[in-house]
This record gives structure tokens, C-alpha cells and sequence, in this order.
């Protein structure tokens, strides 16, 4: 159940989560003659009435549904300070973290929807970030099988140019992954982040679409700073 508050300020509609009241979305609303347009981010009409028509109750819907298909909250995937060992359908993860010698791996979960979003953007971003960093940290990247084949992953590889590794995701994770996507559906399950000490414990999750990859690459770094102080 999503909860949520929006305040009306300027001709904008501002998002807010109740729990962290983070910013989320930003609407654009138009009054005219009685009536009220509503706008997404991107200058698309989404929605529209008139304004005696119970205004504040009918947006309210309007905004929650939007919301339920907007809004993907993170803690559904797993919790920072967690480990991995915690979470049954990241069991595929366990394993690899050993692989590596780095002190932290970035693990990336690609869906079948990030072929339309960009996805070469997101792996040149993540080439450029393992070339600058490749002394502290490991990138792998996990396609869902439930959507690609070795075929795909091939060819990926191929098309990108990716210097990290990528594999197939398990059925354990492809089944968790799968259910995510259908309650969701949205171009925030494309590309997600999670950030591993080399001993299996959760320091970051976060989504790599759009502008969303500069934060989270930014605040990774935050890591090797503080560990070279300690130093």
C-alpha cells in the first residue's frame, strides 16, 4: 500500500513518500474556465476534469494510480546494512562475491525493459565508472533469464562493448524478479544497483535510469573516500 501526500504549490503537484518524505514526482497543473489539466514531467497530458467534479478527491486517485506505477520502493528488494545471505533470491550473488579480490562488488540487474531505455548509456556510464575505479571495485552485471537467453547476452556484449562481466540470473531470482515487474512495470525495475562489501553486507541500492545512474555512481564513491581516510 503506498502512502503518499502531494501539496499544490505554483501550478505544480509535488510527490512526497509519507515515510521519508523524499521527493518522488513532479506534476504540472493547469486551471482554465473551470476546468484542470494535468501534466507529467515530460509535458504529456495525463489526466483531466472538471473542477466541481470533487477536484481534490477525483486527483487524488488520479495521483495514486499513477503513483502505484511511478513509485518502486527499494526496501522490496533489500535493506542497506542487510547481507545478501538474508535475501533467498539473491543466493546467486553469494558466490560471486568470492570470485572477486576487489573490496566491493556492484552488482547490476538488467530487465527485459532496459533494451528500451537507453541500456547502452547505462553500460558506457558503468565502463567509464569501472575504469576509474577498478582497484576498488568489481562490476557484474545479471540479465533476467526470463527474458534474454546466452544468445542475447552474446550479442549484448557485443553491441555495448561491456568490460564487466554479465551472466543470466537463476530461476530464484528470474521468479522474484518476474513478480516485482508485473506489480510495478515501470522504467525504475531497468536498471538496479546493489553495492556489496566483499563479506556479503548491502551498502547501496538504487536505480540506474536516466539521471538516477550520476547519483548513485556518485555516492559510491563516497566509500573509497572514507576508506582511504581511514588509511
Amino acid at each position: 500500500m503506498l502512502k503518499i501526500d502531494y501539496k499544490v504549490k505554483s501550478g505544480r503537484i509535488i510527490i512526497f513518500n509519507d515515510s521519508e518524505n523524499k521527493l518522488r514526482e513532479i506534476f504540472r497543473i493547469r486551471h482554465k474556465e473551470g476546468f484542470y489539466l494535468l501534466f507529467g514531467k515530460d509535458g504529456s497530458l495525463i489526466a483531466s476534469g472538471l473542477l466541481k467534479e470533487g477536484f481534490d478527491k477525483k486527483l487524488k486517485i488520479v495521483l495514486n494510480t499513477l503513483l502505484r506505477q511511478m513509485v518502486f520502493s527499494l526496501s522490496l528488494l533489500c535493506k542497506e546494512g542487510d547481507f545478501i545471505e538474508q535475501y533467498s533470491w539473491l543466493s546467486q550473488l553469494q558466490p560471486l562475491l568470492f570470485i572477486s579480490e576487489k573490496q566491493y562488488v556492484l552488482f547490476i540487474l538488467f530487465s527485459y525493459y532496459c533494451g528500451s531505455c537507453g541500456l547502452n548509456d547505462v553500460i558506457e556510464k558503468l565502463n567509464d565508472f569501472y575504469l576509474a575505479h577498478r582497484r576498488e571495485i568489481e562490476i557484474i552485471g545479471i540479465l533476467n533469464s526470463y527474458y534474454y537467453n546466452q544468445i542475447d547476452v552474446d550479442l549484448l556484449k557485443e553491441q555495448s562493448q561491456v568490460i564487466f562481466p554479465l551472466m543470466l540470473s537463476d530461476n530464484n531470482m528470474s521468479s522474484k524478479w518476474n513478480l516485482l515487474i508485473a506489480d510495478f512495470s515501470r522504467e525504475h525495475l531497468n536498471c538496479i544497483g546493489i553495492l556489496s562489501s566483499q563479506e556479503g553486507k548491502i551498502l547501496k541500492v538504487g536505480y540506474l535510469s536516466g539521471s538516477m545512474i550520476n547519483d548513485f555512481l556518485g555516492s559510491i564513491k563516497n566509500y573509497f573516500y572514507e576508506d582511504e581516510r581511514v588509511k
